[in-house]
């Protein structure tokens, strides 16, 4: 007679073998016998991808997502479900003779980056399942094939999805930071970010564009001053006589720091609608300059020769004059057999002084009620001196 045996998920992997024990009416039982074992394998149905899909957005810098259905499904006391593997290709048109695209090529893309690096290499199988579009997928559309290979080693057969072709993202900028390069004058090395600005240094704003190509983005550049508490004072916006993102430091803002806003602009003049901003550590004096300054504060008077450029009564051609500076007063002398003083000022409220951020020697101060007046040093380092010799005087009063 017929023996009727249904397989389980315990019998999968295995072959199947049956043993008949005779045994007559008045129970007597004779010798066990055993069957050859199944020519086949009891295994579960073969590995069947279906309904393969993309979701988000095809752009770039947004994550496409492949989402498939496998089966047979994981069950209870059954095999594991079948690892599933994506592949993504770049897809674009090969063209001959004619303008018209006779075949679609595809290039592989480098799946180690889609991987998790902290994954087991059979985790690494699944974790290329999502996708971030690249700059270079711009114009191309994205090919995502899906295999599912069970515990037993067979695969299923491939099923591929193309998406849409892939535009360029919306023009950000991210991981924004500002550098800096100790010499205004050498900038061929690469500018650094750690250590200590120095007013006589190039400030530079970079980051990762996202968005297209990048067109003519704009930098604004605004600093803040840092009083010794700890407090700020309000952002205020400085000119900047520098090119592309660049910012040329001066004397003026020791003691600041700077902050960049950074306005991502794509070729085709597309505006992307987030400001990335960041700040730079507070710029500190030069030490040189610091350790001169620091002498000429303990002097009685300290002079410069200088050349009048602009102020004062008539006409000026560079004449030389002589600007003295102690701790209670500067004064602009104008030297010669007959010297006298033009211009005198105690460090009032109407007393200022600024560097000129365009000529690297320049000042300009207000001397009093009396015009401003335009004086070049023979060196940018004197005038940095001399700019931070008055403001010391001026603030310990």
């Amino acid at each position: 007679r017929d023996v009727v045996y249904k397989a389980t998920p315990k019998d999968y992997g295995h072959r199947i073998v049956f043993s008949y024990e005779p045994k007559r009416c008045d129970g007597v039982k004779g010798q066990v016998q055993f069957s050859e074992p199944s020519d086949d394998v009891i295994l579960p149905p073969p590995p069947c991808v279906s309904e393969l899909q993309l979701e988000g957005p095809s752009q770039e810098a947004e994550t496409l997502v492949a989402t498939c259905t496998v089966t047979p499904q994981a069950i209870h006391d059954g095999p594991p479900a079948p690892k599933v593997m994506y592949v993504w290709k770049r897809a674009y048109a090969r063209y001959g003779s004619s303008d018209e695209p006779q075949e679609l090529g595809l290039e592989d893309l480098n799946q180690a980056s889609l991987q998790d690096p902290s994954a087991s290499d059979e985790d690494a199988l699944c974790a290329a399942d999502r996708y971030v579009p690249v700059k270079g997928d711009i114009g191309t559309q994205l090919v995502c094939t899906c295999t599912a290979t069970d515990v037993y080693g067979r695969s299923s057969s491939t099923v591929l999805q193309i998406s849409a072709v892939v535009k360029p993202g919306l023009p950000r900028i991210t991981q924004l930071a500002i550098g800096w390069y100790p010499n205004l004058h050498n900038t061929s090395a690469r500018p650094t970010f750690k250590g200590t600005p120095y007013h006589t240094c190039r400030f530079v704003a970079s980051g990762e564009y996202v968005g297209g190509f990048e067109g003519s983005s704009t930098v604004r550049w605004s600093r803040r001053k840092v009083l010794p508490q700890g407090r700020a004072t309000k952002e205020e916006h400085v000119k900047v006589h520098s090119m592309d993102n660049s910012f040329d430091a001066c004397v003026d803002d020791v003691g600041h720091v700077l902050i960049a806003a950074y306005t991502p602009v794509r070729t085709d003049g597309t505006v992307g609608s987030q400001i990335a901003k960041v700040e730079s550590q507070v710029i500190q004096a030069d030490p040189e300059v610091e350790k001169e300054v620091v002498q000429c504060c303990k002097q009685p008077i300290v002079k410069f020769d200088v050349e009048l450029v602009a102020g004062g009564s008539g006409k000026h051609d560079k004449d030389l004059h002589q600007i003295e500076i102690n701790s209670k007063r500067v004064k602009l002398i104008r030297p010669g057999f007959f010297s006298h003083t033009e211009a005198r000022s105690s460090y009032g409220a109407d007393f200022s002084v600024n560097a000129d951020r365009a000529d690297p020697r320049k000042l300009h101060a207000t001397l009093g009620d009396g015009p401003r007046y335009t004086l070049s040093f023979t060196t940018q380092r004197q005038r940095d001196v001399a700019v931070q010799v008055m403001r010391r005087f001026s603030n310990s009063l």
